[in-house]
């Protein structure tokens, strides 16, 4: 008998992966949708996943999609890279695993993205606190999106060492 898998892994997104994890959005994250780009989460989700260059599905040790994240692919004007993550109910399952995953592929992202952005739903405080976690800097809340609700510009960016 092989080993159980017991850690989190990413995997190339597919379709399959973006319904699951629309179908499961955390209500936070449906809102936090609706709030920037009045967008339904499957919408949100498509419009990402074609406008950028690198996305990952995050899958739990059953292999059930988490998150997806991924950056824009556009060049950036001031030298902050878009990124994005939008996740289910399912990341409260996996919180430690999840939280390790996070720290690792973070540096594989800014391996290549070394100016990375995000920008966050103001009221989503769980949200903020692990981006705080993370070692993010989080700007005051201001008007961003459609709409104009207030949402919090995170960066995070390569330390040299």
């Amino acid at each position: 008998m092989g080993r159980k898998w017991k850690h989190i892994i990413s995997a190339t997104t597919t379709g399959a992966h973006l319904r699951y994890i629309a179908d499961h959005f955390r209500p936070e994250e449906a809102l936090e949708c609706m709030a920037s780009w009045d967008e339904s989460p499957i919408s949100a989700l498509a419009r990402s996943w074609v406008e950028s260059r690198t996305v990952y599905t995050f899958l739990a040790p059953d292999r059930t999609p988490l998150c997806v994240a991924g950056v824009v692919d556009k060049p950036p004007e001031d030298g902050w890279h878009d990124f994005w993550m939008l996740g289910t109910t399912d990341i409260l399952k996996h919180k430690l695993e999840f939280l390790r995953a996070c720290q690792r592929y973070k540096v594989q992202f800014l391996c290549c993205y070394p100016r990375l952005r995000a920008y966050i739903d103001a009221r989503y405080d769980l949200s903020l606190k692990w981006a705080r976690w993370l070692g993010c800097e989080i700007l005051a809340p201001a008007p961003y999106g459609r709409n104009g609700a207030l949402f919090c510009e995170v960066r995070l960016q390569w330390a040299a060492q």
